[in-house]
């Protein structure tokens, strides 16, 4: 998986090209042609279902719609072999990444990083996190 950084508000089309081994620029490319829109911002006419669609196309789940599942405790860590998006939300904002064997790639970071790093970088960002969702691609 090759890190790919993200333009405004482009974490979820960064998560689909790094899933996908595409290039974010194809990526971004097929979300606007499907929502006829100039830019991509989160407020898009569509997004949900941009993403689903392009989820659909690229045969990966719906990644809009990631089973609810809680950090659990240090005693039973976070399985995070092979591939799959994490999603995070705080207070007042949310973001999602991708990840692989155990890494996370952060299209608002520079270079992958094990989770408890990432996890300490977001918390210097944007505080405690309220929820944690991993789906992994299988």
């Amino acid at each position: 998986m090759q890190l790919q950084k993200q333009g405004d508000d482009e974490c979820a089309l960064a998560v689909l090209a790094m899933l996908t081994d595409t290039p974010l620029s194809v990526v971004r490319t097929l979300a606007l042609k499907n929502t006829n829109a100039p830019s991509w911002h989160t407020d898009i006419k569509g997004f949900s279902s941009t993403i689903a669609k392009l989820c659909f196309i690229s045969g990966l789940p719906d990644l809009t719609r990631p089973y609810e599942r809680k950090l659990p405790s240090s005693q039973s860590p976070i399985d995070l072999s092979g591939r799959g998006q994490i999603f995070i939300l705080w207070c007042c904002t949310s973001h999602v990444v991708a990840y692989e064997d155990g890494i996370i790639y952060d299209s608002d970071y520079e270079g992958p990083m094990p989770l408890q790093t990432w996890l300490d970088k977001c918390e210097e960002r944007h505080g405690v996190y309220i929820r944690l969702v991993v789906t992994p691609i299988k």
